[in-house]
């Protein structure tokens, strides 16, 4: 079930991109503010704006019908093909996610006001709500099992092929630190943008959405927009958030599959055979539940 909420993020970042080509980029406007991009995103890309009064849809978002076959064909020759050909495309679909990055992250510290917005990153920061609210810590405890996947099988799918004489601890380490140094590297690429984009907007940077959609969709993608040939800026961040969601969605259908060929009801099937019946499946339950 996780996978079909994967591949319809997938599919409105699919579309979202796609319509950055259009003649009128709303991210790239002048003068939009994030909260006027995260509305277009949700009425325009999801396709809020064709439910009735009763909040039931009117009609069907074929776009994005669209998409999720795509992301599910993709997905698909991602795991159809055996492991080594997964490693490679692991190595692209994680590789220049960190590329782009360090991209993002070199032009954002270039902007004027980034500093502002670093400093609300680290400097002015709430440290003290780590004692005052020890739930904190099982929050964060949570948010960190579901980065790395702990839990859902595809650790173990993953280690299930490596040799034997594989130093599994340090491999887990480097992961794990992998893991938690991305996402701080890239809370510094953000909120530098976003100091920028305050900047701009004559407002403080805690005034503006730095969380779940009203980022990635909103102000984020705004604040590219500023630059200098910023409708290419936009479409990298969303070719970013493509891969990184690819190689989750992917990485789920690998663990499922491994559990299916260590049966000795499908061991024997062909694993390309057994992909599309799981891949067609599940796209159609995706399909049944928008």
């Amino acid at each position: 079930m996780l996978v079909t909420y994967y591949s319809m993020l997938l599919a409105w970042t699919c579309n979202a991109f796609f319509d950055s080509f259009g003649g009128d980029n709303f991210w790239a406007q002048e003068k939009v503010t994030g909260q006027e991009a995260k509305g277009y995103f949700f009425n325009e890309i999801i396709g809020m704006s064709t439910l009735g009064e009763d909040l039931r849809p009117t009609r069907m978002m074929w776009k994005n019908v669209g998409y999720s076959f795509l992301t599910w064909v993709i997905i698909y020759l991602c795991v159809a093909f055996g492991l080594k050909w997964t490693g490679r495309i692991t190595y692209f679909t994680m590789g220049l996610p960190i590329v782009l990055l360090f991209v993002f992250l070199g032009r954002a510290v270039t902007l004027e006001g980034a500093q502002d917005g670093i400093d609300v990153y680290i400097r002015d920061s709430n440290w003290e709500v780590l004692t005052e609210r020890p739930s904190v810590w099982s929050a964060a405890v949570a948010q960190i099992f579901f980065s790395l996947g702990i839990t859902f099988g595809i650790m173990t799918a993953y280690g299930s092929f490596c040799k034997p004489n594989e130093p599994a601890f340090m491999n887990s380490c480097v992961v794990a630190i992998s893991n938690c140094m991305f996402s701080f590297i890239a809370g510094f690429a953000v909120f530098a943008t976003l100091g920028h984009l305050a900047l701009l907007e004559g407002k403080d940077v805690s005034e503006l959405e730095y969380a779940s959609f009203g980022l990635v969709f909103g102000s984020w993608p705004v604040a590219l927009g500023t630059l200098p040939g910023g409708e290419h800026w936009i479409r990298l961040l969303f070719i970013m958030l493509f891969l990184l969601g690819i190689d989750s969605a992917f990485s789920f259908m690998e663990a499922f599959l491994a559990v299916l060929h260590d049966t000795r009801g499908m061991g024997k099937i062909d694993r390309r055979v057994l992909s599309g019946v799981i891949t067609g499946n599940v796209r159609l339950l995706t399909r049944s539940c928008t």
